[in-house]
């Protein structure tokens, strides 16, 4: 899953990505993950690699928090602004997915999710 150096860099990037979408301190975001100091996501955030143990509380907490598996596993690279863009309109379909405006919201998605 996460195996090689530009693997673990481009999973650090959504780590940090997440992280800041969540509005969690490296504080905040470690202790979520059970790490006992912000040095560990800082170095996640850099390029280090996580335990299968805490990768799985990682989608676990995205999981929590409405991201969905996509957004995370995904090798699509976001921007912050693409990413919460992208969330906002799936949290839009989730919640109104009968309304009459849905085929628009799904077109906003896949024009985001292709830039």
């Amino acid at each position: 899953m996460v195996n090689d150096a530009d693997d673990k860099i481009r999973f650090g990037e959504k780590v940090k990505l997440i992280r800041k979408y969540l509005k969690f301190t490296q504080i905040e975001f470690a202790k979520e993950l059970g790490y006992s100091s912000t040095g560990r996501i800082c170095q996640i955030e850099h390029g280090a690699g996580m335990s299968q143990k805490k990768i799985w509380k990682f989608y676990e907490l995205a999981d929590r928090y409405g991201i969905p598996r996509h957004m995370v596993e995904g090798e699509r690279k976001y921007t912050e602004e693409q990413f919460e863009r992208i969330l906002a309109y799936e949290k839009l379909e989730r919640e109104n997915s009968d309304h009459p405006l849905m085929p628009a919201i799904r077109n906003l998605i896949k024009q985001v999710q292709s830039e």
